[in-house]
């Protein structure tokens, strides 16, 4: 194989060309090598200019593991990364030749995110959320604390006024998820944490498979679901500046009692009342912290949307990668502080897992979406 080559061969096997960012996953590497080998090992490190290093994922190429005196360019054309077992287990700058009796390693991405069926406003179809001032100041919340238990039942007779006009979210139960492996208190959306939450056996998911924001407003469906509510006006504020008849994609995140993350989205429509009594229109105050939500759908075709929650004006950028490191659409502005969504259309690229980085300020995230044509 060429490096070339054995870099088409990991894309075709759904993964990419290995990359050694630290010390620690060279070492589980060479670990993961049974015997020795003289022969050149492809790793997926390269040099598309004189000098300038990357990995084909795009990841930073701060750590390396030259041999002494390498990269050196001895030949027109070293410009890949091998490495053999059998001498001193370090790299070499090598051409791109064809390796009789070589290896190549294949990594693959390892995402253990469950994703969760979401209805935000369940049996209400479609969600409209309504921005104005004429909600109640949050200190009423105070007298609401959090449950110490996953799922411990809340009486009726607690269910008052304040607590049925908080935001209700929730996250649907299935055959194959059990709702009450959910860490509650973990749960945010829109970096906001949730006030109370129950069980519930409250409606039934929609089939996203062709509408991604598409919603039901049926009963139980016999799987229960947890049921949390959330500080209406923590919410409204943390959407920042948006438009009357806007729809959103808000994604909620979280971790299982195990530690296992899981998250899932829904959409709203933002419906504006400016007729507060003092004049001042939607509030609109920062949100809590920067987020990059999840793509959604996701795997998708040809389109998918995802968020990125600004918690101050700010300019900000969103790259998106192919498997390659290669960059291959790119978006940017200045924002208020807010919501801003960036939709992509992959149309014209082939299938494949891409990535999308968020820039803002000092803000950096990564994450990872599926093209499925």
């Amino acid at each position: 194989f060429t490096w070339q080559q054995s870099r088409d061969s990991a894309i075709a096997l759904g993964g990419y060309l290995a990359t050694a960012t630290n010390q620690a996953e060279m070492d589980f590497i060479l670990d993961s090598i049974v015997g020795n080998s003289v022969k050149p090992i492809w790793l997926g490190g390269w040099e598309p200019t004189e000098g300038t290093w990357q990995w084909v994922t795009g990841e930073p190429f701060v750590y390396s593991n030259w041999c002494p005196g390498e990269p050196n360019e001895a030949f027109a054309g070293e410009d890949f990364i091998s490495f053999n077992t059998g001498g001193l287990q370090c790299w070499n700058d090598s051409r791109n030749w064809f390796v009789v009796d070589g290896f190549f390693i294949v990594e693959w991405e390892c995402d253990n995110t469950v994703n969760v069926a979401l209805d935000i406003d369940p049996q209400e179809c479609p969600n409209f959320i309504e921005i104005d001032d004429d909600v109640d100041d949050d200190d009423r919340w105070t007298r609401n604390s959090l449950l110490d238990a996953v799922g411990k039942k809340i009486p009726e007779a607690e269910e008052h006024e304040d607590f049925e006009e908080a935001l209700k979210v929730a996250i649907l139960g299935a055959p194959d998820f059990d709702v009450t492996t959910i860490n509650a208190a973990s749960v945010r959306i829109l970096g906001n944490p949730p006030i109370r939450w129950k069980l519930r056996d409250k409606t039934a998911p929609a089939d996203r498979s062709v509408d991604s924001c598409a919603c039901v407003n049926v009963g139980p469906d016999g799987h229960v679901d947890l049921i949390l509510r959330f500080s209406e006006r923590a919410f409204i504020d943390s959407l920042g500046a948006v438009t009357d008849g806007e729809q959103i994609i808000l994604t909620l995140t979280g971790e299982l009692l195990d530690g296992t993350p899981f998250e899932g989205s829904d959409c709203v429509i933002i419906s504006a009342d400016d007729s507060d009594d003092d004049g001042r229109g939607p509030a609109e105050v920062k949100p809590n912290e920067f987020v990059l939500g999840a793509a959604y759908p996701n795997p998708f075709n040809p389109a998918t949307k995802f968020n990125l929650v600004l918690p101050e004006a700010s300019e900000w950028n969103v790259t998106i990668y192919n498997i390659n490191g290669q960059k291959v659409d790119e978006y940017s502005g200045f924002s208020e502080a807010g919501v801003v969504t960036v939709e992509w259309d992959a149309a014209k690229y082939a299938s494949g897992v891409y990535f999308y980085k968020a820039i803002a300020g000092e803000f950096s995230a990564t994450r990872k979406m599926t093209l499925l044509k």
